[in-house]
């Protein structure tokens, strides 16, 4: 929604509005969170992590790039056929940068199928993030198991001191380490978490805060420093307490089916997004009114091509990637241990699944 909404060359109004309602940059951190609870949750019960670390970074492997090829080809088509060769009416210097027309070359070609480069499909570079956190997460889960919550604490301070201005890649390093610091924490903090008010205080801060400053605008500094520390705090304060008050919301039918697709819906929507807007910048109506047709459009699109390529390409990922840990299993017995463990975890349909 928040990509649809700033395709189009909107009023500053339309765009101040639709950054608060849709805070993209919030929610991609609250996603580097949330793995970096999950992943390390994952790993910490292993009895040797380093020597299932293998297997679990081949999980995750098996479990994001089948969609990112499957994604890039459909990319690929798209900017042959269309892209490079149908303009988008009224559309923003936004959308420019991000989806460039020309010719990609072969090489960034190779890059984006496996998220090394975001030519193909803009959304990717946190896919990108997420692989290069998948590496450190046994890390991570050591200092959790063996009880140095604060060595890797301070971890992230020393990113946040030293190192955010030199890359912005391992500024969201931080937010994972912020996840892994929910496993186990200290009775004051569920306590604490677990107040009603903690729940909307970390919804205010992560929709609103980015916008107490005009240098933290998406278009000016996306990744900026400040708020993107402030909204993995929220982050980690929201999921803390969603784990100790409980989220039956989340568990019912049609959110968990959210919660299947979700990967897809991420993968697919920009491609989609720029496919029709294509057709909705020609219709004779303004900026505004196009953007938010085109944000309805989006999501109706999305969401059912999203469900038959979770069915047709995710499922069918998982379960290749369930045969090959069940080879290494007959290769190596010794992994018998994390390769159960793996199974159920490549088997978990949706991140509410605690298997997960």
């Amino acid at each position: 929604m928040h990509h649809s909404s700033f395709l189009f060359s909107t009023s500053p109004k339309f765009r101040y509005l639709f950054e608060a309602l849709f805070n993209a940059h919030a929610a991609v951190v609250v996603f580097f969170v949330l793995s970096g609870y999950l992943l390390t949750r994952s790993l910490v019960g292993s009895r040797n992590i380093m020597a299932d670390a293998p297997v679990f970074l081949a999980r995750r492997l098996f479990r994001i790039l089948p969609a990112i090829w499957a994604v890039g080809a459909v990319s690929a088509l798209y900017l042959v056929f269309m892209h490079n060769h149908i303009d988008t009416p009224q559309q923003s210097a936004w959308y420019v940068r991000m989806y460039p027309q020309g010719p990609v070359s072969q090489r960034e070609v190779a890059l984006s199928f496996f998220a090394l480069t975001s030519s193909l499909t803009p959304p990717l570079w946190s896919v990108r993030i997420e692989l290069l956190a998948s590496v450190l997460i046994p890390a991570m889960a050591i200092c959790i198991k063996r009880h140095f919550h604060v060595a890797l604490a301070l971890s992230g301070l020393m990113l946040s001191l030293f190192v955010f201005n030199r890359t912005e890649t391992l500024l969201y390093m931080n937010s994972f380490i912020f996840g892994a610091l929910l496993i186990d924490p200290p009775r004051w903090l569920r306590a604490f978490a677990g107040t009603r008010g903690v729940v909307i205080f970390s919804a205010l801060i992560l929709l609103f805060f980015r916008l107490f400053s005009p240098d933290w605008r998406f278009e000016v500094d996306y990744a900026a420093k400040i708020p993107t520390l402030v909204e993995s705090a929220a982050a980690a304060l929201l999921i803390l307490a969603l784990v100790v008050r409980g989220a039956p919301l989340l568990q019912g039918r049609w959110m968990r089916w959210v919660g299947d697709i979700s990967f897809s819906v991420f993968l697919l929507h920009f491609v989609i997004m720029s496919a029709l807007a294509t057709m909705v910048g020609r219709l004779p109506i303004g900026p505004d009114l196009a953007a938010l047709t085109l944000m309805g459009a989006t999501l109706a699109v999305t969401l059912p091509v999203a469900n038959g390529f979770y069915r047709f390409v995710e499922l069918p990922g998982i379960e290749l990637g369930k045969r090959v840990i069940t080879n290494v299993r007959r290769v190596f017995p010794q992994t018998h241990g994390q390769v159960g463990r793996a199974r159920n975890y490549l088997g978990a349909r949706s991140v509410a699944d605690p298997r997960a």
